[in-house]
């Protein structure tokens, strides 16, 4: 009796509706890669554009409550904004003007032997533990190497050392006399000439080098303060009138509000930082400790790294200044100190569990905006995230994307 041949049974369509959700969630996070790669290569080569745009937006939220207090006081709104922006102009060009030359001269400094040997007491037991243990590392290999070679084969080791020592003993019998004359020259020539000296040619000139800087510095500042006074004079007439458009935009206003609020607030708390390490290294006797105050208020605006850079660049100039390797270390530690206070303690009270950001979040973006913009992108990173979590807070749409930035 013959059996018919079965046919396989066709695939339900509970399983082709899950291969097809597969495939679409593969597909949909190609297309959200691919489209994250073109917005970091985007971001990476406009900066020249983008740059001042975000600068000039950050700076004129910390900006407004002082423009809005002024236009209280019945001064129109674009005479209001100069006054801010020759004010700004006026405390740049001092900074600058005053803080320049310690800086450069801290700079030379540090190329000092003097300091140089400070630097080096200061590490020393560092380096002596580490000398240590580099040592013991060598004892315990040679006692290694001891036992292998007490456990191999000793007729072997010692056949092999009689025939290096026949091959040495041949070689050596040669006779120069054999040599032609015109070889021995070739040979001495070639092993024994000694080498030319090796021309190093600087490609670049460091003249120009610092001209560039400063043509690249003075464009960012000239535009940014440019777009900060537009914003400032015609911004509120301009979002006034988006709101009589669209009911909905109001939400607009209310989010420009909170981030002004959260930057002038964030701006407040650094330059009280600022004075109080200032007013710590003037107790400590540093010296110019007004540029210790405004170096930590600004290197503040970068969270976790500032506070390291800072304290590094700190502890750098103690040691050009004490001969103590006490005060070199205090110096540093006291800074530091003082910044992790304020980060874990003042801020968190001052602006409270709305502002509250998750640090690998922080760390992670401020690293990214690093690596597309170098500096400026790290002092801007911080509010650019805060700004990003206000507006996401404001929609129910993206309240889950909200909860996993905040902590």
């Amino acid at each position: 009796m013959s059996q018919e041949p079965t046919t396989p049974e066709p695939p339900s369509r509970s399983s082709l509706g899950n291969k097809v959700q597969e495939r679409l969630a593969t597909f949909s996070f190609v297309q959200h890669a691919i489209l994250l790669l073109a917005v970091a290569y985007t971001l990476y080569f406009i900066r020249p554009v983008l740059l001042p745009i975000i600068l000039s937006l950050l700076l004129s939220l910390i900006l407004k409550p002082i423009h809005r207090y002024l236009c209280k006081l019945k001064l129109p709104s674009p005479m209001s904004s100069l006054l801010i922006i020759l004010t700004v102009l006026g405390l740049l060009g001092t900074g600058i003007y005053y803080l320049s030359a310690p800086a450069v001269e801290y700079t030379d400094k540090l190329r000092n032997e003097i300091v140089k040997n400070r630097l080096k007491s200061v590490f020393y037991p560092i380096a002596k533990i580490q000398k240590e243990i580099s040592q013991v590392a060598t004892e315990v290999e040679k006692i290694t190497n001891t036992g292998e070679d007490e456990g191999g084969d000793d007729s072997l080791n010692q056949e092999d050392i009689k025939n290096e020592e026949s091959i040495n003993a041949k070689t050596g019998s040669l006779e120069r006399s054999k040599i032609p004359n015109q070889q021995i020259a070739t040979l001495d020539e070639t092993f024994v000439k000694p080498l030319s000296p090796v021309k190093v040619n600087i490609a670049t000139n460091p003249i120009d080098e610092l001209v560039e800087i400063i043509n690249s510095v003075g464009y960012y500042i000239v535009v940014t303060l440019t777009l900060v006074y537009f914003i400032l004079a015609y911004g509120e007439k301009m979002l006034n009138r988006i709101t009589e458009v669209d009911l909905t935009a109001k939400l607009m206003d209310e989010v420009t509000n909170e981030v002004s609020r959260y930057m002038f607030t964030i701006t407040i708390i650094n330059i009280v930082l600022g004075l109080v390490i200032g007013l710590a290294m003037w107790a400590l006797g540093m010296p110019n400790p007004v540029l210790w105050g405004v170096l930590a208020a600004v290197l503040n605006f970068i969270p976790y790294i500032g506070a390291i850079v800072g304290t590094c660049i700190v502890f750098l100039v103690a040691a050009t200044h004490y001969d103590q390797s006490m005060f070199i270390i205090l110096v540093p530690g006291v800074y530091y100190l003082t910044t992790l206070f304020e980060g874990n303690f003042v801020t968190p009270a001052i602006l409270g569990e709305s502002f509250t950001v998750n640090p690998i979040i922080i760390f992670v973006w401020v690293l990214c905006w690093g690596a597309f913009w170098g500096i400026p992108g790290m002092l801007i990173g911080l509010p650019l995230l805060m700004t990003c979590r206000i507006i996401l807070s404001r929609w129910q749409g993206f309240k889950r994307i909200e909860r996993i930035i905040s902590t």
